[in-house]
């Protein structure tokens, strides 16, 4: 596990979920020790999962308090805000808009939901150990 932020170069101290808690919550319920979730590493099938903010459910790697609590923070926002409303309509909607999702922040928003993904591509690179240049998408969120 990396000990330096892979965004700024700090100490690396905070975890960052795979998926949002909220997209668990949203899709799966709130998981406990009565009705545990499930997922599926590389190696065990059925790993059962009894609360939302387990370790298992978290990236290896992590990132500073700064870059999660304050650069980051609005690229999860923005990603919360479309993750809700793709929760909430029907399945044989095959087009969104996003100027009515997003509405008056719509241009900030798809700017902080292009950077969200930036963040977990970083974060999926990382994870995986092989050794990619990953400098682009850390300047990318902190520019």
């Amino acid at each position: 596990m990396a000990k330096v932020c892979w965004i700024c170069g700090g100490l690396s101290e905070s975890g960052e979920h795979i998926i949002k808690a909220s997209d668990i919550k949203n899709i799966l319920g709130i998981p406990s020790q009565k009705s545990p979730i499930y997922i599926r590493t590389a190696k065990i099938k059925n790993l059962p999962i009894a609360g939302i903010k387990s370790k298992k459910l978290t990236w290896q790697n992590r990132i500073c308090k700064n870059c999660n609590n304050n650069l980051t923070a609005p690229y999860d926002k923005s990603w919360a805000k479309l993750s809700n409303y793709l929760s909430k309509i029907p399945t044989y909607l095959n087009r969104i808009n996003l100027k009515f999702v997003f509405k008056r922040t719509y241009k900030e928003d798809i700017k902080n939901l292009q950077l969200y993904f930036v963040k977990v591509l970083g974060f999926a690179i990382t994870n995986s150990g092989d050794n990619f240049d990953i400098s682009s998408l850390s300047k990318a969120l902190i520019n």
